[in-house]
């Protein structure tokens, strides 16, 4: 499966995501074929192909590292924590607020591309020194979860070679295998 990430989003999607971001990021990937699912049902099956042990870690660095208000026990309404701000037939937004940041996720399921989008605003200075290292792993997360609501929709168990990642802000491609911390 051919995923790509880029820092550039569109429009359409920025408009759902949150205000004065300071950060956006998507990651895309062409939709297979076979029958439709909603946006949460696309985030679900990502999620549950993710290591049991990463699901449970992600909630407590969301909220001790980057102080956003999560609940610590994930459930159906509160996909890893977070609170679902918005859901339609072609979208869900989860977000989570703190002191230092507010971050809002948009899956969107389009014609032909499942994409999720992240965005992040800074609410203090401190946030602008954490985030940006914190991303290279939440990038790497995203396009893992991608990766995985594709396979699972496939019906397939995902491959451990990993298919090529596009990134759109270079002409070179990574996989997972020979992939330096700046493909990620």
């Amino acid at each position: 499966m051919d995923v790509r990430w880029e820092r550039e989003v569109p429009e359409d999607i920025l408009a759902l995501g949150l205000a004065q971001a300071d950060y956006a990021d998507l990651v895309s990937a062409p939709l297979p074929p076979g029958p439709a699912r909603t946006p949460e049902q696309w985030m679900i099956d990502g999620l549950r192909v993710l290591p049991d042990a990463l699901t449970r870690v992600i909630p407590w660095i969301h909220r001790g590292l980057l102080g956003l208000r999560v609940e610590l026990a994930p459930s159906a309404d509160r996909p890893l924590g977070w609170t679902v701000a918005d859901r339609t037939a072609d979208h869900i937004a989860i977000e989570a607020s703190g002191p230092l940041m507010a971050a809002r996720v948009v899956v969107h399921i389009g014609r032909t591309h499942g994409s999720l989008a992240s965005f992040v605003r800074y609410e203090r200075r401190a946030a602008a020194v954490i985030w940006p290292p914190v991303s290279l792993i939440h990038r790497r997360v995203a396009i893992t979860l991608v990766r995985s609501s594709g396979a699972v929709m496939r019906q397939s168990v995902p491959s451990r070679v990993a298919p090529r990642i596009r990134l759109a802000s270079s002409r070179s491609a990574c996989t997972e295998r020979n992939a330096d911390w700046s493909c990620w």
